[in-house]
This record gives C-alpha cells, sequence and structure tokens, in this order.
C-alpha cells in the first residue's frame, strides 16, 4: 500500500507542481522581455524617422538637380537667382541627412540594449530537468511497485 501511496503522491505532486512551474516561467519571460520589447519599440521608432528623414533628403536633393538643371540652362541667358535657391535646398539636404544619421545612430543604441531571457532560459531547463527526474521516479517506483506485487505473488504461489 505504500508504495501505492508514493507513486500518488508523485502523481498528485506533477499535477500541482508542473501547473506552477509553468505559470512561474511565463511570469518571468514577460517581466524579462517586457524591457527588450519597450527598447525595440523605440529603436524602431528612431530608424523609422531616420528613414522618412533620409527620403526628404533625397527628395530635396532631387530637387536641387532639377534646379541645377535650370542654372545651366538659364546660364546662356545670365540668370543668378536659381545659384542661391540650389544652395538653399542642398543645405536643407545635407541637415535632413545629418538628423537621420543622429537618429539612426540612437535607433541602433536603443537596440544594442536589447539582450535574450536569460534567466527565463535557465529557469525554463531546469524546469525541464525537474520534469524528467520527477517522471524518472515515477517509472522506478511503478517498477518497484510492479517487482513488489510479482514477489507477493510469487510468495503466495509458494506457500
Amino acid at each position: 500500500m505504500t508504495d501505492r501511496l508514493q507513486v500518488g503522491d508523485v502523481i498528485n505532486n506533477l499535477k500541482t507542481d508542473v501547473p506552477q512551474m509553468l505559470n512561474d516561467n511565463v511570469a518571468l519571460a514577460k517581466a524579462e522581455l517586457q524591457p527588450a520589447a519597450k527598447h525595440a519599440g523605440v529603436g524602431s521608432g528612431m530608424f523609422g524617422t531616420a528613414g522618412y528623414f533620409a527620403m526628404n533628403a533625397l527628395s530635396l536633393l532631387f530637387l536641387s538637380g532639377a534646379f541645377a538643371l535650370s542654372l545651366l540652362f538659364n546660364a546662356v541667358v545670365g540668370l543668378g537667382v536659381l545659384l542661391s535657391l540650389i544652395i538653399g535646398f542642398a543645405a536643407m539636404a545635407i541637415i535632413c541627412l545629418l538628423i537621420a544619421g543622429l537618429l539612426a545612430l540612437v535607433g541602433k543604441k536603443q537596440f544594442e540594449q536589447i539582450k535574450k531571457p536569460e534567466a527565463t532560459i535557465a529557469e525554463f531547463q531546469s524546469t525541464v530537468q525537474a520534469l524528467g527526474a520527477a517522471v524518472k521516479q515515477g517509472r522506478e517506483a511503478v517498477n518497484g511497485n510492479t517487482l513488489a506485487r510479482a514477489a507477493v505473488k510469487h510468495a503466495r504461489r509458494a506457500l
């Protein structure tokens, strides 16, 4: 009877401990991944904004090129007003590229702060090992119980 109680205890412990361990692992994963998700979101926003400014800079560079061609065509006529427009557009494009570069650097630093959930991984591995040990203990208890029953049957037959 005591062997059956031990197997029953092991099974009851598994029924209560396994869900608790899994809930604890999920809570640990949430606590560990939330800061990483925040940094990933901020970094993604910075990269997206940097891309926006880079696209504006390219648009301004295209406009500067268009004004440069206009200057070339109007050089024959002798108009010098467009030169100041070209320089203004080019300067604005350079400013946008500098802003994009600064935002990309800030975004890169945010991505570098993302770390893998080491505690969650370690806890999960220890949970798997504990479950494996519990299953092994349960099998040994069942095998021991089976051997004990066989011994009792053999002893009864011998009597």
